[in-house]
């Protein structure tokens, strides 16, 4: 069976299985007596692209990944797909927490501005909302539009400025970065990795001294693999390595693992000028939907929202993992996030206006929703939303003059 027909199989399956939380003691079925959810964030990985590049001695070339380099590749497409039938199979017809007909009233998209993160926040509410959708009423009655497919508005900002998905947009954000590769730790895995790769150099032609060049090597070998395309042995045997590489150069870079440095506590700081933005806008909303269902006369623009998706890169996860104390890539592993990938952050409330944050975690391919909260730093035993609020607080940018902030590194 190819790699696409098998993600199209796995797709069915979601179907003909019941939706289930992996618990720390096994899985737990949803059970509604515990609470009424009230609100969702999902923060999920774009689909499997295309690299950004290959290597001057590759085979193949811009046309053996169509559409282009970087670009979404219909195997993403079909990974998205499948992902918005699982979210849809726990949120909708598991939980009856969204509207089971079409309601983009319920929902605000936010995805960074790249063509393989819009496309796959396109390609996941299809999966999400195509099962119950009206031809002639949520979409044209026309023979010749794709049956099911609505369109959902995707809302993004230029990527230069966006502080949410870009790690570098500003100035604090690429003084901490540009420190984390100051370190001994850094310096000391560049160092281990030379002779690696200097070998792939030679073999690939490629020039792999500077860190771009790492990443171009390890992108083309990684799209291969993922693509099912004919390997060279030099490139099957290095592949595993190569990837470990990057994934904790990646990991470094919004703080996992990383040295104080200058007086800096950088793994903290790392994590607050990656992961911030976007933990704060999640723990705002969270509160703002909370007042809003215990005084419905406040915040009347949040009163229909039910979910907020954000669609993203690996880093986009990397860097709330971190926020919430996590110190691998991968939760239990140090791998890279897989494609498709994706953080549910769940706000729940009782009968008695008790709170109750819930963080889940659905690999690619995978069929149950871990639940990762008990590892979050500060929610062992639980979050209610003023918990999970404070400590969350030394993360959060609060201060609109924290982008322009600049470390002391005299010391």
């Amino acid at each position: 069976m190819s790699k696409m027909n098998r993600f199209i199989f796995l797709g069915f399956l979601y179907f003909l299985n019941t939706v289930t939380v992996d618990g720390q003691n096994g899985t737990e079925e949803y059970d509604p007596t515990t609470g009424k959810l009230l609100f969702l964030h999902t923060i999920w990985r774009h689909g499997t692209r295309a690299p950004h590049g290959t290597y001057p001695n590759s085979v193949y070339n811009e046309t053996t990944f169509y559409p282009g380099y970087g670009e979404l590749l219909a195997l993403g497409m079909a990974e998205q797909f499948i992902l918005g039938g699982q979210l849809r199979q726990r949120y909708v017809t598991g939980m009856n927490f969204m509207s089971r007909t079409p309601d983009i009233s319920e929902i605000h998209v936010r995805s960074s501005d790249y063509n393989r993160t819009i496309l796959s926040a396109i390609c996941n509410f299809y999966g999400f909302y195509s099962p119950s959708a009206t031809e002639g009423k949520d979409y044209p009655g026309n023979t010749r539009w794709p049956r099911g497919l609505i369109p959902v508005p995707v809302h993004t900002v230029p990527y230069d400025t966006d502080t949410i998905f870009n790690q570098n947009a500003c100035p604090v954000q690429a003084q901490l970065q540009n420190l984390s590769m100051e370190t001994p730790g850094y310096l000391g895995l560049i160092d281990n990795y030379t002779e690696f790769f200097e070998i792939l150099a030679n073999k690939s032609g490629l020039d792999t001294s500077t860190l771009d060049g790492k990443g171009t090597i390890v992108d083309a070998l990684s799209s291969e693999d993922a693509m099912g395309l004919q390997m060279t042995d030099w490139g099957r045997a290095s592949l595993s390595e190569a990837i470990q590489f990057w994934s904790t150069v990646f990991s470094r870079s919004v703080g996992m693992g990383v040295e104080d440095y200058k007086n800096i506590t950088l793994k903290e700081e790392l994590a607050k000028g990656s992961g911030g933005p976007i933990l704060t806008e999640i723990v705002n909303r969270m509160n703002e939907k909370l007042e809003n269902y215990l005084n419905s006369s406040t915040s009347s623009w949040i009163r229909q929202l039910k979910y907020y998706s954000y669609s993203g890169h690996d880093t986009t996860l990397l860097s709330l993992f971190s926020t919430f104390g996590i110190q691998r890539s991968d939760i239990n592993s140090d791998n890279p996030i897989l494609p498709s990938s994706t953080i549910c952050v769940e706000l729940w409330v009782d009968i008695n206006n008790n709170t109750d944050v819930k963080v889940l975690y659905l690999r690619r391919n995978a069929t149950l929703f871990q639940d990762i909260t008990p590892i979050i730093t500060g929610c062992e035993q639980g979050c209610s939303l003023s918990q999970f609020t404070n400590r969350s607080i030394p993360y959060m940018w609060e201060d609109p003059d924290f982008c322009n902030y600049q470390y002391d590194i005299s010391g």
